[in-house]
């Protein structure tokens, strides 16, 4: 089984590229729910970051990439914060 990698970033919500939130920051599996004929649910990301911390604010666009050795990153969760 292929080493998976994720990259999550953040833009405007006019789709300007902001920042990648370092990996170091992320401190449990990335996962977000679904529902049939629901799409896309919730993004579940907890980040070790203060509780006045500027890193994410309310409408950036968070979009988590995948990639692994043989696949070049694609976007499997895009949501609004």
């Amino acid at each position: 089984m292929l080493q998976k990698e994720y990259n999550v970033k953040i833009y405007t919500l006019a789709g300007v590229f902001v920042r990648v939130i370092p990996g170091k920051l992320i401190m449990n599996p990335i996962s977000f729910s679904e529902s049939m004929n629901a799409g896309q649910g919730e993004l579940r990301l907890k980040l070790a970051l203060d509780i006045d911390s500027t890193l994410v604010a309310y409408n950036q666009v968070i979009k988590v990439y995948e990639s692994d050795k043989e696949h070049t990153a694609r976007v499997i969760y895009t949501g609004i914060v």
